[in-house]
């Protein structure tokens, strides 16, 4: 669940319900924030996630990287143009993740600005 689902979830969970007692909207205020909570574990966990998968994108780079510079030491120009091509993938990889990460540490800052917003 990303910030903009959460968000219109939210949306229909404090939309007034027409006919119900205060204490069925109270009941229906809790929810709301207790899904909240819920959807900013969840954005939590996601950015575990991707921080997860660029540490080792990071480190596959390097390993490719370092692989080349043995294969041009011992003049194995086949292996070394090989792994300038995989170093260029994990770059580019390593490039996309640690934009997701902004994103997403962006996201979950909104998310809980808007939950402590909510709570007051």
């Amino acid at each position: 669940m990303d910030f903009d689902d959460l968000k219109a979830h939210l949306d229909r969970l404090f939309a007034p319900r027409a006919g119900a007692s205060a204490r069925d909207q109270a009941a229906g205020l809790r929810e709301a924030l207790v899904e909240f909570k819920i959807g900013i574990g969840h954005l939590r966990e996601a950015l575990g996630r991707t921080e997860a998968e660029l540490t080792q994108a990071r480190r596959e780079a390097e390993d490719y990287a370092r692989r080349g510079r043995m294969a041009a030491e011992i003049g194995d120009t086949e292996t070394a143009t090989l792994a300038d091509e995989f170093t260029a993938k994990a770059a580019a990889r390593v490039d996309l993740l640690e934009r997701k990460v902004l994103v997403q540490r962006d996201e979950l800052g909104l998310a809980e600005e808007d939950y402590e917003g909510t709570k007051r």
